[in-house]
């Protein structure tokens, strides 16, 4: 349907309340606030105006920066540009399939109400704005993206899940509801939420649940705009080659504590999927055997838990022996879980071509086979010596 001066939001209605020398892994690196600013679509050219022209005017669904539903700092704030009173968004779920295309007046109460009712497919977002309410632009706006996913029916747009997405949960009387609500909030603490989310009062005593819809003072924005700005001065675009594989990122480094024998970092790491808080433990003994500075270890460090797809936030859960401890590790962590792939990535190698394997040939015939391979460690252990044969002896036992 289209979108209606009365209800403009996805939600339906408005509720109250090794050391290795020889090719080392590409990278590249930007110390500008201006990638944040891009990666949060603030820039001037979101703002789509009345009577402009989708296909030459409105940016492609793939080309615009997908912004986790929830930030590093735990809060849920679409970043929208000035002047803007009506907003496209599209939803796509943690693997960044398209669920969702919707219509709002409130981005952000639209974007806390879905991640309540549907916090499966509710990982990531884009948005244009526009200066006001016109519906025809915002259907046509829709239709353009609807085309480039090759016109397939979306989940949150289809007759048998559009209730999912539309209307609030419907959990048959209070008490259900009551401990469906906590269950939600359990399901969300995992996701690193810190703002706070209330239930709306009223639907509740009718087994319906619901997030209550809040407004941020303009004291409460310009702290969070504030604290963004501070993020995108400190953040650096950086590019590892993991297997063949780029893999780019965003990071922040800095110094938490430093002695004799090392030194603590806490680190931002921001991608698409999400935004979370590390700290790593580097020994100077690291940094010797790898042969690199403090900022390319880390880098290498992040691009290695991409690579493996590591569940990133591990402050407020258990670690058990299959959890690798993300919030926290050393890079004997790394070492143990991934064996020899970390040691090559960490050492700057991201490959072994042709042109390598004809180098190593050529080296080991002058003898000098023993400087440019410096592996340290000659046994697995940790999870890698799991999977591992058991070495044996003369007698073959």
């Amino acid at each position: 349907p289209p979108p209606s001066t009365r209800n403009m939001s996805a939600t339906c209605q408005t509720r109250r309340h090794v050391r290795c020398n020889a090719r080392p892994a590409t990278r590249t690196r930007t110390n500008t606030a201006g990638i944040n600013r891009r990666y949060y679509a603030v820039h001037a050219s979101a703002l789509v105006k009345q009577g402009a022209d989708v296909q030459k005017d409105v940016p492609s669904l793939s080309s615009l920066p997908a912004v986790p539903f929830v930030n590093s700092r735990g809060r849920i704030f679409p970043n929208v540009a000035e002047g803007s009173g009506a907003h496209v968004f599209a939803v796509f779920d943690q693997f960044q399939n398209l669920q969702f295309i919707g219509f709002s007046k409130d981005l952000r109460n639209s974007l806390r109400t879905l991640l309540v009712r549907v916090p499966l497919y509710t990982f990531t977002f884009k948005h244009v704005d526009l200066p006001d309410i016109d519906q025809q632009l915002m259907m046509e706006i829709r239709q353009k993206w609807l085309d480039e996913n090759n016109g397939d029916i979306l989940p949150g747009l289809a007759p048998a899940g559009a209730d999912i997405w539309s209307k609030p949960i419907d959990c048959g009387n209070e008490m259900a509801a009551t401990q469906r609500w906590r269950a939600v909030l359990e399901d969300l603490s995992g996701r690193g939420i810190e703002e706070e989310l209330t239930y709306n009062e009223e639907l509740i005593k009718d087994g319906l649940v619901d997030v209550a819809h809040t407004h941020l003072s303009d004291q409460e924005r310009s702290a969070m705009e504030d604290a963004m700005e501070q993020q995108a001065g400190r953040l650096h675009e950086a590019t590892v080659v993991v297997e063949n594989t780029p893999i780019t990122f965003q990071l922040s480094v800095q110094e938490y504590m430093r002695s004799k024998g090392g030194v603590i970092l806490k680190c931002e790491l921001v991608t698409p999927e999400a935004e979370t808080t590390h700290t790593i433990v580097l020994a100077n003994s690291d940094l010797e055997q790898y042969g690199a500075t403090e900022e390319q270890l880390v880098e290498r460090c992040f691009a290695l838990l991409l690579h493996f797809s590591v569940n990133r936030d591990t402050k407020e859960k258990q670690i058990t022996t299959g959890t690798f401890p993300a919030s926290y590790f050393t890079i004997s962590n790394l070492e143990q879980w991934y064996g020899d792939l970390a040691v090559h990535t960490l050492g700057g190698r991201h490959d072994v071509s042709f042109e390598d394997v004809k180098l190593m040939g050529e080296l080991a015939l002058r003898g000098e086979m023993a400087t440019h391979w410096d592996w340290k460690r000659v046994d697995k252990y940790g999870p890698a010596a799991e999977a591992s044969e058991p070495a044996l002896g003369a007698d073959g036992l």
